[in-house]
């Protein structure tokens, strides 16, 4: 027991001097988070550790992989980011309610979580098993990344709410419930190059807009895109927003590939390419790629340039477009 908490000073000493530091494995990561300067390095070895981890300041903490597992067996949020500019990378998170949570305060009333502006935030090459949620952002998050990640036996995927400039890209989620759910007055955030299959729901769209979605896989899931709203706006209490623009997606044997509910005036195209459907019959004369006939999703709901073929992988790029404006603002929400 001397030896270790020696070790824990000696560690936090030098960290404290030159702001990087190779961390010997310790029992306690979360105290060698704690002691960290802020805007420190942290290369995390290898080796299991104990759940929950809370990030409240901007570090950056790198992790080996697979090997480097940080785990919980109890019903709660494995990792907590609730600071900006915070970069986490390389490790695995298994078990809990929450696998990941990115946000700025913990309060429960019924069980809701409540968060206040974090933003900068890097998150990439992770897995997360075994939870009930793999990621949770909400409330004023934004320019947060999520990269390079695969969620594994979770029961739900992603849940983001009030989010801004998130970008997601190049996950790979599978067998769960919901795949990515964008759940209320999420807007211009964007999902590429990421694989979504045999869920229930591989995305909901509730109440979000001007976000973009490109260049992903949404294959074998009951349904593959739903959008629905809010009760209020059902009612006719909200005004109804999308705007949401969908290109360069592969929409493959889902069993339902879109399923819209009420008014949604979202675009299936950029104007020149739209997205490839696997039960469109329709016919391409010319051979250019791009069917004869729109694939027609649901009322004024349409793909106006399907594609015939998957279209190939392409390096991920920031998509130009200029969106109508919405039709009014939801109660207390500026619409830039």
């Amino acid at each position: 027991m001397k030896r270790t908490a020696l070790s824990l000073v000696i560690a936090v000493l030098l960290l404290a001097m030159c702001g990087t530091l190779r961390v010997a494995h310790a029992p306690s990561l979360q105290t060698l988070i704690d002691n960290a300067p802020t805007g420190s390095l942290l290369t995390v070895p290898a080796g299991n550790y104990s759940g929950p981890i809370v990030i409240n300041k901007p570090l950056t903490l790198i992790g080996q992989g697979s090997d480097t597992v940080i785990q919980t067996d109890q019903w709660i949020q494995v990792v907590r980011i609730n600071a900006s500019k915070v970069t986490f990378e390389h490790f695995t998170i298994v078990g809990g309610w929450i696998g990941l949570a990115i946000i700025n305060a913990y309060i429960n009333y019924t069980e809701r979580i409540e968060i206040w502006d974090i933003s900068d935030v890097t998150v990439s090459n992770l897995t997360i098993q075994n939870s009930y949620y793999a990621v949770t952002m909400n409330q004023a998050v934004s320019n947060v990344q999520l990269l390079n990640s695969q969620l594994i036996n979770d029961a739900e995927g992603i849940s983001l709410q009030n989010c801004t400039g998130v970008t997601i890209r190049n996950l790979n989620i599978t067998g769960r419930s919901i795949g990515i759910y964008f759940n209320q007055l999420n807007h211009q955030n964007t999902v590429s190059g990421t694989t979504i299959s045999n869920c229930d729901y591989a995305l909901i769209m509730q109440d979000s807009y001007r976000d973009v979605l490109s260049q992903n896989t949404l294959s074998n899931n009951k349904i593959g895109i739903f959008d629905l709203y809010h009760p209020d706006v059902l009612a006719g209490d909200l005004p109804a927003i999308s705007n949401n623009l969908y290109y360069l997606n592969n929409m493959i044997n889902n069993t339902v590939q879109v399923q819209i509910q009420a008014t949604v005036n979202d675009r299936w195209d950029n104007g020149t390419l739209g997205n490839y459907w696997s039960n469109y019959n329709g016919t391409d004369i010319n051979l250019d790629g791009i069917g004869d006939t729109p694939y027609i999703i649901q009322g004024t709901n349409i793909d106006h340039y399907p594609l015939m073929t998957d279209p190939p992988p392409q390096a991920p790029t920031t998509p130009q477009f200029r969106f109508p404006s919405p039709i009014g603002a939801r109660r207390g929400v500026a619409i830039n």
